[in-house]
């Protein structure tokens, strides 16, 4: 197999995958649910007035308790700029940028996947099978866009094209320029990029060159932030004081374990098996190659620093360790060039280690794809048999039109921007409106049950259950069904 070959199968692939993007796009699938919400009506608002507010959602510690809907809790640059770019003040306006940033982060990672293997794997068979599983897997683990993790990835991936396009004399230009968007869109995922940064610097400098590089990153940061917080609305004291308050419930109050955590978002599991395997085959190469050399001091205390922030924002807290995947294609590329780097050295060089070693590899791409393959293998019963965005958004409409309050349950927050007579509820049993619309996606529900209080009046919920060769991957088709009630008061 040629190298030709190579890039033909991988555009092949990487043109299915973005076709499949678009189609999901464009209806509006997966559904946004949960923490979706949070985020993308001040997306929304910033579209209609210039202003990040959320009447859905604020912080159980907020700045300002007289004004608690102002977004001051978290990085502001994500809803500005799907709402700066959204052709429409809608959630299918913003659904729209979403789309084309899942495109193009894809494409961007597809291109540092080829430039990374193209020199180093030598064995075309095995590169092919590696650029395939690691473009799946880079789906499979891609953030869904209703949080600002999405941006995040986006930033990395942008950044690690522009690396191994550009002289590593401006290297420091474009990791500033990254750190600066990053603090903006997630002051966490700052945090974890910083060590990162340093790491890459001293790996590749001597240790004075490296420090002057670094001290460039950080002013170029500050320079790029402090651009990027003129658009923000609030005040710089509003925006660290709220942020430092919600961290106390965010990360400092963060409950659940493992097993909870993986029951409800199972590719954190595979997340954490590609970590895993970076770390391994990171330290044995660095063992190997980078224990003489004079940035190694400076080296090991930035690991010993990403180990220690690993473990308290995600390892300690792994229900709120959604920032993981927003640098799951950075782990990706370290994950194979660290693989790549291991296969060199002597005692990992024999053809039949490397054959093991590149197998486990593609295994573990393979499994961290997972949740990709099974939305798509879902998403023809979700045409099929599911209701549309924009009937279920109707329905909405025509109630509201009746005059009285309706109570929708979480996923259908974006079927209106309008919620002066809606009610988004976090339950699923009890509500405050004369009507209620009640989802059927994430609900595992195969009819519409009964309501205390309310009587059924329309459902349309589908009984299908997605499969796959006889193998239940679903228990709905993840569309926007509904059933709607009545108050019984009427």
């Amino acid at each position: 197999m040629s190298k030709s070959s190579d890039l033909t199968a991988l555009v092949i692939l990487w043109a299915v995958i973005m076709t499949l993007y678009y189609a999901m796009g464009v209806n509006h699938y997966p559904m946004f649910d949960g923490d979706p919400s949070a985020f993308l009506p001040y997306a929304v608002d910033y579209a209609k007035h210039g202003t990040l507010t959320n009447p859905l959602w604020h912080s159980s510690n907020v700045f300002d308790a007289e004004n608690p809907t102002n977004l001051t809790w978290h990085g502001f640059l994500y809803p500005i700029l799907l709402g700066w770019i959204s052709p429409s003040a809608t959630y299918p306006g913003l659904r729209i940028v979403i789309t084309f940033l899942w495109i193009a982060t894809q494409s961007l990672f597809a291109l540092v996947l080829y430039r990374i293997t193209r020199d180093t794997l030598h064995n075309q068979s095995w590169r092919a099978l590696i650029m395939g599983a690691a473009l799946l897997a880079g789906c499979g683990l891609l953030p869904n866009g209703g949080r600002p993790e999405l941006l995040v990835a986006f930033v990395i991936a942008a950044s690690m094209t522009l690396l191994i396009m550009v002289e590593y004399k401006w290297h420091w230009l474009i990791n500033g320029t990254a750190a600066g968007l990053l603090v903006a869109t997630s002051p966490v995922c700052a945090i974890l990029f910083a060590p990162l940064v340093g790491i890459y610097t001293f790996s590749r400098s001597q240790p004075l060159t490296a420090i002057i590089l670094q001290t460039r990153v950080l002013l170029v940061s500050c320079v790029v932030f402090t651009a990027l917080f003129w658009f923000y609305p609030f005040t710089l004291d509003a925006w660290l004081t709220g942020m430092l308050l919600h961290s106390q419930s965010a990360i400092i109050g963060g409950s659940g374990g493992w097993v909870d955590a993986i029951r409800v978002q199972p590719s954190m599991l595979s997340i954490i098996l590609l970590l895993l395997l970076m770390c391994g085959a990171g330290f044995i190469t660095l063992f190997y190659k980078i224990r003489d050399a004079a940035c190694s001091y400076c080296i090991l205390p930035l690991v010993a620093i990403i180990i220690a922030e690993a473990y308290y924002f995600w390892i300690r807290v792994p229900d709120r360790s959604y920032n993981a995947f927003a640098y799951s294609h950075l782990i990706i590329i370290g994950l194979i060039y660290s693989i790549i780097s291991l296969t060199e050295i002597k005692s990992y060089s024999a053809p039949r280690a490397r054959s093991i070693i590149y197998g486990f590899l593609c295994f573990s791409l393979i499994a961290a794809s997972a949740d990709f393959i099974r939305r798509a293998i879902v998403f023809p019963f979700f045409l099929s048999d599911g209701v549309a965005y924009e009937d279920a958004r109707g329905e909405l409409m025509r109630l509201v039109d009746k005059g009285d309050m309706v109570s929708v349950t979480g996923g259908f927050f974006s079927l209106t921007e309008d919620y002066s007579h809606i009610e988004v509820s976090a339950h699923r049993d009890k509500f405050k409106g004369k009507w209620v619309l009640r989802q059927q996606t994430y609900s595992g529900e195969s009819k519409a049950p009964e309501i205390n209080g309310y009587t059924l009046v329309n459902s349309n919920f589908s009984s299908t259950m997605p499969t796959y060769f006889g193998m239940k991957i679903a228990n709905t088709c993840g569309a926007y069904n509904y059933a709607i009630y009545r108050a019984n008061d009427l």
